[in-house]
């Protein structure tokens, strides 16, 4: 009878014992577990979008630290051992590292995304455009990744196992054949969901991912690949959105950035754009600091700190077409955007100024960058190191240029090819741009 006694309490253990170790985990949600309906698509999507705006990638470090060894900024200061700001691309460095971890962390979700894209019932026309989308955001990573890193390992299944994370290198010829793919099945599932309609830069519209194709198969045509036959592609894809009839270039280049500081949204100038929103005294932080380290000196909370970390070359300085290419000293320009992009001041303190008593700077090796000017936020208190400023992805003029180059190369010295640059350069010289 004893034995039999410990027989039962010892099967109730074990099962209690199954039961237990069955249980789901209550502290996350499993993909499993998720996608069932609409509105988790939608926050799914969401989170596709949101690596667009984190610090390691247009939020902060890749305008600070991967974006600035060029011949236009450099990184004010003397510069750490291994500095990517030097051309010290180890992969040890960190923002080389997170680029790159970000980028597949976005790869990641929008695989989940994909393979569940038809889980739960709903309208058919917003899963279309949520699948169009995901796709884009999903090609759009890989674009970043091939052009800064080369071959790297292409990935479009969920992560289903830690034991299959290993993943070899795909010749970079193949990844862009695979973004091509994607950003042309975007370009049918998107074919109505027009920028005019949606109203924000935010969102990924047809002429986005039309003009975002362009810039890839520009990309394509170019060093390494040289497949120069891609330029026919990126011309017709550059008017596929100049004949749209959606976009226009803006005739103030100042009014563009003054927008991004004031949460504005011109979508027939600025075509698409990683969203940053708040000053980070509330709970939402999807805030970037374009101006506080990319804009003219400031110590005013008031005007909106900024510690002008990056900074404008003199050769950027006098490719504005002054009084000759080797001027030194701060005269007039006839292009209207030198004075705005190369700030020749700092800023002093506030007091109600309207000039924010401003010190003049005396030559142009040691000029600030103008473009976002946090003195135009709206948003207060600002915060001392964040700002609520998004950073544009795809502009009109991008698109006309692009167009031009691509074209030039068909045919050198073609009238629409110069027409297209002709556009850009009259805003900048302050008269009527139209197509």
């Amino acid at each position: 009878m004893t034995n039999k006694i410990y027989f039962v309490i010892i099967l109730v253990l074990f099962s209690g014992c199954k039961k237990f170790l069955e249980k789901l985990p209550s502290d996350f949600v499993s993909p499993d577990g998720y996608y069932k309906t609409a509105g988790e698509l939608e926050t799914a999507l969401i989170g596709v979008y949101d690596m667009l705006s984190q610090e390691y990638m247009y939020g902060k470090w890749y305008q600070l630290e991967l974006a600035v060894g060029t011949d236009e900024t450099y990184k004010n200061g003397q510069q750490a051992a291994g500095s990517s700001a030097t051309y010290q691309h180890a992969p040890s460095n960190t923002y080389v590292q997170n680029l790159w971890r970000y980028l597949y962390f976005g790869i990641e979700r929008a695989n989940n995304l994909i393979a569940s894209i038809n889980k739960p019932t709903m309208d058919e026309e917003r899963r279309k455009h949520i699948l169009g989308e995901a796709l884009f955001l999903r090609a759009y990573y890989y674009f970043v990744l091939v052009t800064h890193y080369g071959d790297v390992p292409l990935k479009l299944e969920p992560t289903a196992s830690f034991n299959n994370t290993d993943i070899a290198r795909t010749d970079s010829r193949i990844v862009y054949e695979q973004i091509i793919k994607d950003m042309k099945e975007a370009e049918v599932l998107l074919a109505d969901q027009r920028a005019t309609q949606i109203g924000f830069g935010g969102k990924v519209s047809l002429t986005a991912v039309q003009g975002i194709l362009a810039r890839v198969y520009l990309h394509m045509a170019g060093a390494p690949l040289n497949d120069h036959q891609k330029y026919a592609d990126a011309k017709d894809y550059a008017f596929k959105v100049i004949s749209s009839g959606e976009h226009a270039l803006n005739p103030s280049f100042e009014q563009i950035f003054i927008n991004y500081a004031q949460d504005l949204y011109d979508v027939k100038e600025t075509i698409w754009e990683a969203e940053n929103w708040g000053n980070r005294y509330n709970s939402y932080v999807e805030t970037g600091q374009l101006g506080s380290i990319s804009g003219p000196v400031a110590g005013d909370p008031e005007i909106g700190k900024s510690g002008g970390n990056i900074r404008i070359t003199g050769l950027l300085f006098k490719t504005y077409e002054a009084d000759s290419s080797t001027t030194t000293t701060l005269r007039y320009s006839p292009d209207l955007r030198r004075d705005w992009t190369c700030v020749q001041y700092t800023y002093g303190t506030a007091a109600s100024n309207p000039n924010w008593n401003r010190t003049a700077t005396t030559g142009i090796y040691d000029m600030g960058m103008g473009k976002w000017k946090r003195e135009f936020e709206t948003l207060t208190p600002k915060n001392p190191t964040y700002t609520p400023q998004n950073f544009p992805l795809l502009r009109f003029s991008d698109v006309l240029l692009m167009y031009a180059e691509a074209e030039n190369e068909i045919s050198p010295l073609s009238q629409s090819a110069i027409d297209a640059v002709n556009l850009v350069r009259s805003r900048a010289y302050g008269k009527n741009a139209g197509w």
